[in-house]
């Protein structure tokens, strides 16, 4: 049973431990805060992040792998649009050892010319599936930079009040803690840049790489911290969560246009982003089923009873209580998250980066209970009504 036991701010880099003594391992996540960035620095940070984790000031390669390869892993990265995720796995006798690789990865890595232009070649030839280009919002280019745009994002993005670490697994409370803490004490960064505005992202769609077609009703943005975000996220889940959501039964059953369909939370520096994604076979008229879709939906909305209410609440238990299918939480990869241990550190670190509050799934939906049929109708409608519409089709 994992139990979260601490959650505190060590110098200005909060670490959260889940202790589980059930578990065969340690799993340390580390989240670091990205804020927005132009196109130019978002790219160079996909390719920094790739090439984290081959080598630091203080560990080779081959000891970060050989640490993790004792649990059959290596050390990951993923980069999405407000947050770089830092992950590793080792036995519980390595976890002040795996601490400190992760904390040393973004501290003091070494990156060398020749591997950036590997990442950034691969990065650039990559062919993606199709809904891993659905969920992405910034397609990768391949940047132009100098060394001063390395230092600038260097000194922007990894700095220790951005971070925020979880720890899980087997192990006694407060000794990740104290790790992390001497780490901390040594980690020492310049005065922090100015910032550089973000450019406006595209909302028109080139091809996708796929047969397939998309079309999406892309929501405002919301804040991570706005005081309805129970009502926003319940909402998402009521209009495209499950076989019983309204995307469902206006898309495949009334419409016919769907081959796959879900609502979908999305990171954003300014918070999330509420999405419903369709996947479709033709790339005909597309706006037009666009907007027929958007009509539709605002109709169904119209009729929701409580039962909506309550179904969405139960997919919301199943999703983040239960761990079911169709969880809409997409951070930073192609999958939803899990209720591996892994994931769920991770979800503990994001969650408290990014709200302010600790993740807590059954408190969560505890709190969903509160929404008012009459509040949940009004966000669905505010959601569908100021969507922007965006069509992406396939290749003929």
């Amino acid at each position: 049973m994992i139990a979260m036991v601490l959650s505190v701010a060590l110098q200005t880099s909060p670490i959260i431990e889940l202790p589980d003594e059930t578990a065969d391992f340690v799993t340390v996540q580390a989240v670091v805060h990205v804020p927005a960035l132009n196109e130019n620095h978002r790219n160079l940070l996909k390719i920094v992040g790739g090439s984290l984790g081959e080598e630091t000031e203080s560990f080779t390669r081959s000891q970060i792998a050989d640490i993790a390869g004792r649990v059959g892993g290596r050390l990951r990265v993923w980069v999405s649009n407000d947050h770089l995720r830092v992950s590793m796995y080792a036995v519980p006798a390595d976890m002040r050892t795996a601490i400190a690789m992760v904390g040393s990865v973004l501290k003091e890595p070494v990156l060398r010319p020749e591997v950036l232009q590997s990442v950034g070649d691969d990065l650039q030839s990559r062919r993606y599936s199709f809904w891993r280009q659905a969920l992405e919002m910034t397609p990768f280019a391949l940047p132009k930079y100098e060394s001063r745009d390395m230092e600038w994002l260097r000194t922007t993005v990894f700095r220790p009040e951005n971070v925020t670490v979880a720890v899980a697994g087997k192990f006694l409370p407060g000794q990740a803690s104290q790790k992390w803490q001497e780490f901390l004490d040594d980690w020492h960064v310049g005065r922090l840049p100015r910032p550089e505005p973000d450019e406006a992202r595209a909302t028109t769609g080139v091809k996708i790489g796929s047969l397939l077609s998309l079309i999406e009703l892309r929501g405002p943005v919301f804040s991570a911290r706005d005081a309805n975000i129970s009502t926003k996220i319940l909402a998402l889940i009521a209009l495209g969560t499950g076989k019983d959501s309204s995307l469902f039964r206006v898309g495949r059953e009334r419409m016919g246009i769907a081959y796959r369909l879900e609502g979908v939370l999305t990171p954003d520096p300014a918070g999330f982003i509420p999405r419903l994604l369709v996947a479709r076979s033709q790339s005909v008229d597309l706006e037009k089923s666009a907007e027929e879709l958007r009509v539709a939906l605002m109709e169904d909305v119209k009729d929701w009873t409580d039962s909506a209410r309550t179904r969405a609440i139960g997919m919301a238990e199943s999703v983040f209580v239960k761990g079911g299918d169709f969880n809409p939480y997409y951070f930073g990869q192609e999958r939803p998250i899990t209720r591996e241990l892994g994931d769920q550190a991770f979800l503990a670190a994001y969650w408290q980066m990014k709200t302010g509050i600790p993740w807590n799934p059954y408190q969560f939906v505890g709190r969903l209970g509160f929404v008012e049929l009459a509040d949940l109708k009004q966000e669905a409608e505010n959601f569908l009504a100021h969507s922007i519409l965006i069509t992406r089709s396939g290749k003929s």
